[in-house]
């Protein structure tokens, strides 16, 4: 697997870990472009030093993506594409969708997550009959809840979380994601001053923006708690110990944790966005 970049400039988490995960991990080294992209011309060392039987491209758009596209069409080097998510944009400019269209037409197979994906294929020019279905998941069997957890075991694992006494007793909305403009939390603030004492507001993934803060402290808001970013087995604490999942989401390719809140046994409030 070869990484363009280490880290993402809109996200906490990094790739630690990677080289334990079981698989060979190669990291490139190149210009970085936005918060999620590189250009890493040494892709093409790569490419020419093996003779791969299929090249999968996950970001066929970004500068080292179309780099490689373009060197494994002119040497006769299969590739597909992979995208766990994707949403046609109808509006865009006719030089965006000619270029989308350049490189997601050429793959010799299309890995797609849902239904939505697969619209996202066609409508850049793939081939519909080159479109192949895997499932996409971050929850495993054993993180499946039978049946929500009881109001005594809830109260329980916020205390063991070192959550308030005021979140341990109340009606607990949880968010998790980053802590972006994206994802809405502004949007979760105002619900907050709105709902008030009514329910306590945990958002966890990341520290509140100074502009937040000013927000908060204008409106007097008290129902409201930030907590950093947590590893994977926290998330599920927090999930299962919460009494209402929202995800007020801009726009999102897929938004996992929409899966992982339900598997905790949580009822969940979201967008038609992700």
């Amino acid at each position: 697997v070869i990484y363009e970049r280490r880290f993402l400039g809109n996200r906490d988490e990094t790739c630690a870990g990677v080289e334990t995960a079981g698989y060979q991990a190669v990291w490139l080294n190149g210009m970085l472009v936005g918060d999620e992209m590189a250009f890493c011309p040494g892709i093409l060392w790569y490419l020419r030093k093996n003779r791969f039987d299929l090249v999968i491209l996950h970001d066929y758009l970004s500068p080292t993506g179309m780099l490689a596209s373009l060197y494994m069409r002119a040497y006769h080097i299969p590739f597909a594409i992979h995208a766990d998510g994707g949403v046609k944009k109808e509006r865009e400019k006719v030089c965006i969708r000619l270029l989308k269209n350049f490189f997601a037409s050429k793959a010799c197979a299309y890995f797609s997550s849902g239904r939505v994906t697969d619209e996202y294929f066609t409508y850049y020019g793939a081939d519909v009959h080159k479109i192949y279905r895997y499932p996409f998941t971050s929850v495993h069997a054993d993180e499946i809840l039978t049946e929500p957890l009881s109001g005594q075991e809830k109260r329980k694992l916020r205390e063991e979380l070192g959550l308030g006494k005021q979140i341990r007793d109340g009606r607990l909305v949880l968010y998790v994601g980053s802590i972006i403009h994206r994802k809405g939390v502004d949007l979760l603030l105002r619900c907050a001053k709105r709902v008030g004492e009514g329910a306590e507001f945990l958002i966890v993934g990341g520290e509140a923006t100074t502009k937040m803060k000013q927000w908060i402290r204008r409106h007097g808001i008290t129902n409201v708690t930030f907590r950093g970013f947590e590893p994977p087995e926290q998330i599920r604490k927090y999930m299962r110990c919460a009494d209402l999942f929202v995800f007020p989401t801009r726009y999102d390719i897929w938004g996992l944790v929409i899966n992982e809140a339900m598997a905790a046994g949580l009822p969940v409030v979201t967008t038609d966005r992700c």
